[in-house]
């Protein structure tokens, strides 16, 4: 049976992938061009402190279930980036103690090389998951620029549009 199987699922890619993880219990790989392993991680750089290059930090958080996970980005010119720093708060969100953490995060300051410090200017929270508490957080600080975001899939959609405000919580929604 599976060498028949075989035989039939083996005209099509598709069919084939699923006969190899069926049968073979085994993960398909596509064919083309991939990442060797540690080829990315070669290219990470060490720093103690942030580099003078960075003139703005911004601020990432997706709530998941159990955690937030918060990554600050620095931008200098030529839209060169740089991952400041990575903070993950585990517990529940729809506690308020999670995001007594978040507001000890968002207010931390990072020192450049030249000894100034920088302040996080805005973050971006993503509302889909916990939408109601990302709202709570988000709507007392919109005037420090702590926005709450919804993603939309699919290619050729703009990076940001104009807020709506026709959410339960009547707050900007980018």
């Amino acid at each position: 049976d599976a060498v028949r199987d075989f035989l039939e699922a083996k005209k099509l890619p598709e069919t084939l992938r699923v006969w190899v993880n069926t049968y073979l219990g085994e993960t398909w790989e596509e064919e083309g061009d991939g990442i060797e392993e540690g080829e990315i991680s070669s290219h990470r750089e060490e720093y103690e402190n942030v580099p003078d290059a960075v003139h703005l930090l911004t601020c990432g958080v997706d709530v998941q279930d159990d955690r937030l996970e918060v990554e600050v980005l620095g931008h200098g010119r030529d839209e060169e980036t740089w991952s400041v720093d990575h903070a993950i708060i585990y517990g529940d969100p729809s506690s308020p103690n999670i995001w007594t953490q978040l507001d000890e995060q968002l207010n931390k300051t990072f020192k450049l090389d030249s000894g100034v410090e920088l302040r996080i200017s805005s973050a971006c929270i993503d509302s889909g998951a916990h939408t109601q508490n990302v709202y709570q957080f988000c709507k007392p600080r919109f005037a420090k620029r702590i926005f709450a975001v919804k993603g939309i899939g699919g290619s050729g959609k703009p990076i940001l549009g104009r807020p709506t405000k026709t959410n339960i919580a009547k707050i900007p929604l980018f």
